[in-house]
């Protein structure tokens, strides 16, 4: 995902472009318009953005705002994180279906892949390689002949 957002540099608001990911929190990359390339800005918080997709941190987040008030410091984050992991590993190991399911749901896409023993956030997880760019042909002759006049004036 990308946008843009404002940033306050020596006292001017700068204009920068950012990238972010679904399937981790672990970095970001914001544009260097001086270099003309996205730089990689790691996690201040390592431990805790450690694979951890996004929709589990915005569920983490949820819950350290319900609990803690907005703005929870970073033991606190950690706190949350352990909890939410463990009701989910719980919600996993539990008797009945549909408490399987629910932490399936969670921590997989696919409910039914953990009564099948398969993990497809792990293999969402996987990094991408990297997408060749694709040169255009050249434009075909044709596209720099002239126009005709079509003014008024005769037969009009």
């Amino acid at each position: 995902m990308a946008c843009s957002t404002t940033l306050n540099c020596a006292g001017a608001n700068v204009p920068v472009s950012l990238k972010y990911y679904e399937d981790t929190v672990a970095h970001i990359h914001v544009f260097d318009t001086h270099l003309q390339e996205y730089l990689k800005v790691p996690a201040k918080l390592v431990e805790y953005a450690e694979n951890l997709p996004r929709d589990i941190h915005r569920l983490v987040r949820e819950n350290a705002r319900k609990r803690f008030g907005d703005n929870c410091p970073n033991p606190q984050l950690l706190q949350a994180r352990a909890e939410i992991e463990a009701i989910i590993q719980e919600a996993i190991k539990a008797k009945k279906m549909g408490h399987r399911k629910a932490g399936a749901g969670y921590l997989m896409h696919d409910s039914e892949a953990v009564l099948n023993g398969k993990d497809p956030l792990a293999e969402a997880r996987k990094p991408l390689k990297p997408i060749k760019e694709v040169v255009p042909l050249a434009l075909p002759s044709g596209l720099d002949d002239d126009l005709p006049d079509f003014t008024a004036g005769e037969g009009v």
